[in-house]
């Protein structure tokens, strides 16, 4: 914009070019802009009435104008960086939106100088004020002259929208002045209390408040204390007091990972405790004196158990090397030179015989021997070198009688096959059968073989051996028969299931077969209440009551159960706080089922307590008791006559005042009319709540309602005086309403049957229409208005039926037939239309979504593939562009449909060729030369007698072809 203007002879500035700008002044050229600034800077943006966003039925959100006693909305905008614009409401504004999404709804002012809006033109598409749903994300951000209304987030799924998805907390509300009220019990936010209401309210405060001393159920004044071991409630404690309780705190150890000091001190803890409880000395010296359990004095520490083993901590090891390097007692294979103590000669036993030992008894053994007979050689070669020269001896003197008794003996035996001899006495030999085992037992070549033959065992007491029984037929050790054993065994506790004799345990039966019960009186200390169906133990039980689930907090608890019912009960003997004074007793009890739950305690009631209604006032006096009274303490009136009790009364007509009984029956129903004398029959059902059938043929009325109308009428009928309410409309068709704001159909009442159920406050409104209507009516079909406030959606729907089924589309509708092209509107239910267009007609697919920038498109189709047109809305404002063609391969565009040139227009317009002209020849040598010529080049410089100037100049035009004809370039 210029720095200044001029309008015929009068010259002003640029408002914008000045540092100050005054009010509107007299010749101020542009009016607008100027009362556009006026309020900038002074009337803040923001809503200062109306533009209140509440759900206005299904997917829509309605923006009312109406707030309080105020009919008009109005805010405030600024626009760029002077002007501030104020936008009014005068109607509500219904917005549609779609589930699943979060929306910001914008409320936009615009004013740019020289610019018109739809407000001055109606030929502009320009909104000097709209709203403007946007999708909303966390950085959205609102543009010049916009405020946000709301933000509305709609849950995926859901079909309509509720309050609670409607947010105005970032929404920027304001006020300009404030009323005064002298009221003190107003709960208006946009009102101020008056000095006169102030001091009203001053007035009732100082009149009321008392001051009073607080306690933990009441408010008031609280007297402060410095004490720490105080236990009032009606006192605060002082920061001295908390900090006295903190030093103290702070002197104590905490429970988690304490580091104490001094000498601290724990309760010694049982031997054989195995848990997390803290070991003290005494608890670690009694374990230690049990470790050492009687070790002699030299061995009773580690320190002196370990110099026993020579401080070796592989003393085993060391040990069983050592062993290694040992020969065993049985069949030792020694090696190197083993030595061993020479015998006594003429030693016969086991200990070993040394080469000494040897050489000594051979040496004996020669003796005498003459010296040819003195070795072994010498005497083999004597006894003819027969290695078997004893049996050549025996064999030689079997025939011979023996010399002495025993072989004489022997000699006296019937020998035979499988005959064993045997001794029997000195010299006296006897002989037996010999088996194969004895033969078996026989060819063993040690004890080992024998036994293991036999199938015995070594004695001892581990692996196989078999235990030795001592002389007192015991063994030492003890034996674990894994098979048992049969036959009868002396007192063993260990394996004996049943006693062999029966005996009695305080007067009952035991043989050990079974557990019994012995009911005696036990004391078992502090015992928790027993809850829900939870089991006491059998006998009598003595329990003590100390803050365990009891009646009273100290007591005696008295446990009955036999021993093998279920029932069982309990008597609670409490302890008084008071020495001397009584304690309550309570008993309770459950039956005998395992899943019986324990009965509520109950008091049992004694010459010391109030009982309620006995000797104390309770809920009931029953001091009078009616089983036993026969006379009433205070005498009564019946209907004036005075009643005590004690004898019976008669009353007179007058006393019951049947005179005016009498003179109001005349006025009254009479029985046999059963109903129809009823003056006010409406009435009359509506106080005892019956439904009512109000007409069969009633006559609404020719022309249109709007559904408010409708329920106006309904209410004037009394329809919303019934539980429910129908009537069934007349046939004429000229004389019954139409209904035409259902949104879902249109309802021509002639032949309707309409029912209404609840009251106007929460209203449901049915109308079945008959199979035949007029005037655009919809058959066949059910309309429901449903109505609980203006906060819940209020609007109608159609069923869908075997007669009026569900169309294509699943919220639009198929087959209806439009004048044009042009009328089904943007906002129309989505489907398919058929539209008349002069001569034919055209198929229109229309999508209505209702929310967004494009709340709607229409694409539009011609028979026999004449051609594909679409058009969109632009929010709110409908269709504000013509029908729009798709091109295809059968209705291709023309150059010109696209802004393309044609070929001739082409050829007219472009270059196809480029060349040098014809040649022109100028002298150099002694001539003019070559002058600058525009559109020529210079093509040769000719110097014909070579000398050292040049004679002649040539140059040629440049020229252009355009559509077949050359043209000279006027300059290049």
């Amino acid at each position: 914009m210029n720095d200044v203007t001029v309008v015929t002879s009068v010259t002003y500035p640029s408002p914008e070019s000045l540092a100050l700008v005054a009010d509107v002044q007299y010749h101020e050229p542009y009016l607008s802009a100027a009362l556009n600034r006026k309020f900038r800077g002074i009337v803040d943006p923001g809503f200062y009435a109306g533009f209140l966003p509440k759900p206005g039925g299904g997917m829509n959100l309605l923006i009312t104008s109406v707030d309080g006693d105020k009919t008009a909305g109005a805010a405030s905008v600024d626009i760029g960086e002077f002007y501030q614009v104020t936008i009014q409401q005068r109607k509500d504004i219904s917005l549609a939106l779609s589930a699943g999404k979060k929306y910001a709804i914008v409320l936009k002012g615009r004013y740019l100088l020289g610019e018109d809006t739809y407000q001055v033109n109606t030929a502009s598409h320009i909104h000097a004020a709209e709203f403007v749903a946007r999708t909303y994300t966390d950085s959205y951000q609102l543009g010049d002259g916009e405020l946000l209304v709301c933000t509305v987030n709609i849950p995926a799924g859901v079909s309509a929208i509720t309050q609670e998805m409607i947010d105005t907390s970032e929404r920027i509300n304001r006020t300009i002045g404030i009323d005064i009220s002298d009221s003190v019990t107003s709960s208006r936010s946009d009102v101020a209390a008056s000095s006169l209401a102030v001091k009203k309210a001053y007035d009732l405060a100082k009149s009321k408040y008392t001051a009073q001393d607080a306690s933990t159920t009441q408010k008031g004044l609280v007297q402060l204390s410095s004490e720490t071991n105080s236990d009032s409630e009606t006192m605060a404690a002082t920061p001295k007091a908390v900090k006295s309780v903190k030093d103290l705190a702070d002197t104590k150890a905490p429970i988690e990972s304490p580091s104490l000091t001094g000498t601290p001190t724990a309760p010694t803890a049982a031997q054989g405790t195995n848990s997390t409880q803290i070991a003290n000395t005494a608890f670690v010296k009694a374990a230690i004196t049990a470790l050492i359990n009687g070790a002699p004095g030299t061995l009773d520490t580690l320190k002196e158990i370990a110099a026993a083993i020579n401080n070796d901590p592989n003393f085993s090891t060391t040990i069983n090397n050592a062993l290694a390097l040992k020969a065993p007692l049985a069949s030792p294979a020694l090696t190197g030179i083993p030595t061993a103590p020479t015998a006594a000669q003429g030693t016969n036993n086991t200990q070993i015989a040394t080469t000494a030992y040897v050489r000594a008894a051979i040496s004996a053994l020669v003796g005498s021997s003459p010296e040819a007979l003195d070795t072994l050689n010498e005497l083999a070669a004597a006894l003819g070198n027969d290695p078997n020269f004893a049996t050549t001896m025996t064999n030689a003197l079997a025939g011979k009688q023996p010399l002495d008794a025993t072989l004489t003996a022997l000699a006296g035996l019937a020998t035979g096959a499988n005959k064993l001899p045997y001794f029997t006495g000195t010299d006296t030999v006897s002989q037996t059968d010999l088996t194969s085992v004895g033969r078996d037992i026989l060819a063993k070549t040690s004890v080992l073989a024998v036994i293991q033959y036999l199938g015995l065992r070594e004695l001892g007491t581990s692996g196989e051996k078999i235990p030795l029984l001592s002389t007192a037929n015991t063994w030492s050790a003890r034996q674990t028969f894994n098979g048992g054993i049969t036959g009868a065994l002396t007192g063993n506790a260990d394996t004996a299931t049943k006693l062999k004799t029966a005996r009695n345990i305080n007067g009952v039966r035991f043989d050990g077969s079974g557990d019994i019960n012995i009911n005696t009186l036990v004391s078992r200390g502090r015992v928790t209440a027993l809850e829900a169906n939870a089991q006491g133990t059998s006998g009598i039980q003595l329990y003590e009551a100390y803050n365990n689930g009891y009646p009273s907090p100290y007591g005696n608890v008295l446990h009955l159960k036999g021993a093998t019912a279920a029932g069982e009960g309990e008597l609670f003997i409490g302890w008084s706080g008071t020495s001397g004074a009584h304690a309550p007793v309570h008993i309770r009890s459950r039956r005998d089922t395992d899943s019986a739950n324990w009965s509520e305690w109950a008091q049992v009631y004694t010459s010391k307590d109030s009982i309620p209604g006995v000797n104390a006032k309770g809920d009931q006096d029953t001091s009078g008791n009616a089983a036993t009274a026969t006379k009433l303490q205070t005498a009564c009136t019946i209907n004036g006559v005075s009643f005590d009790g004690s004898k019976n009364i008669e009353l007179t007509a007058e006393n019951l005042n049947l005179e005016r009984t009498v003179e109001l029956a005349a006025g009254s129903l009479q029985k046999n009319q059963n109903g129809a004398d009823i003056p006010g029959k409406d009435t009359f059902t509506k106080n005892i709540g019956a439904c009512r059938a109000f007409h069969s043929s009633i006559s609404t009325g020719a022309g249109n309602w709007t559904t408010a109308q409708l329920i106006e009428w309904l209410d004037s009928q009394g329809a919303f005086n019934h539980p429910y309410w129908m009537c069934k409309c007349s046939w004429s068709y000229g004389n019954n309403k139409i209904i035409t704001d259902t949104g879902c159909g249109t309802i021509h009442l002639a032949g309707c049957v309409i029912e209404v159920m609840g009251n106007k406050g929460a209203m449901t409104i049915r109308v079945t229409t008959p199979s035949t209507s007029t005037g655009g009516g919809t058959t066949n079909a059910q309309f429901t208005y449903i109505n609980h406030g203006a906060d819940y959606a209020p609007g109608w729907r159609r069923d869908y039926s075997t007669k009026n089924q569900q169309p294509a589309f699943a919220l639009g509708q198929t087959g209806s037939t439009v004048g044009n092209d042009k009328a089904v509107g943007w906002n129309s239910i989505s489907g398919v239309y058929n539209a008349n267009i002069g001569g034919a007609s055209t198929l229109i697919l229309h999508f209505y979504m209702g929310a967004g920038s494009c709340p709607a498109v229409q694409f539009r189709v011609n028979y026999k593939n004449g051609g594909i047109y679409y058009r969109s809305a632009r929010d709110g404002y409908g269709f504000e562009a013509d029908w729009s063609e798709f091109y295809t391969t059968t209705r291709k565009p023309s150059a010109g449909d696209v802004g393309a040139y044609t070929k001739a227009e082409c050829n007219s317009r472009f270059i196809t060729g480029i060349r040098l002209g014809t040649k022109s020849s100028v002298q150099t040598w002694n001539g003019p030369g070559w002058n600058d010529k525009s559109g020529y080049v210079v093509t040769a410089s000719i110097n014909s007698n070579k000398d050292e100037l040049i004679d002649t100049t040539q140059a040629r035009p440049v020229q252009y072809c355009i559509n077949g004809t050359w043209y000279n370039a006027g300059s290049i």
